[in-house]
């Protein structure tokens, strides 16, 4: 009998080592790629972002402007005595208040309880006070 060194063929031929070698420069040319991309990106939107800010507050400032003008406007029209001339430019009458036709509000119940509340409060406190004081002479 005879015996015979048989290799055992492989499923897969390795690939040659230039090929080997290429791939993994791909591999890290895409991942270094990849990762400059990306802070390229994030780099642009934090630009963008910046400029919106910018004009944003551009558009606050300018409301505020507004605001402040409209608040000074309205002050001037308010004034009792531009609103006594423009009644009298128009011909309109005046008239004076009357002492009778006052009307004097009242405050309302919930106000005046807590008013009592803390009046009674007091006056609790300041009788426990003389009653100490009183103790404390009769010590002595």
């Amino acid at each position: 009998m005879m015996i015979m060194n048989v290799k055992a063929k492989r499923g897969r031929k390795k690939k040659p080592r230039l090929v080997r070698g290429l791939t993994r420069y791909l591999v890290m040319a895409c991942i270094i790629f990849g990762t400059a991309f990306v802070c390229v990106k994030q780099r642009n939107s934090v630009t963008k972002l910046g400029y919106i800010i910018n004009d944003l507050k551009k558009r606050i400032k300018q409301f505020d402007e507004g605001h402040d003008s409209l608040e000074i406007q309205l002050s001037e029209l308010k004034r009792p005595d531009r609103i006594k001339k423009a009644i009298r430019d128009r011909g309109l009458r005046l008239s004076e208040v009357e002492p009778r036709q006052k009307v004097t509000l009242r405050k309302p119940d919930a106000i005046e309880i807590m008013e009592a509340e803390s009046q009674k409060e007091d006056h609790e406190k300041s009788k426990k006070n003389d009653l100490k004081g009183e103790s404390l002479a009769v010590r002595n």
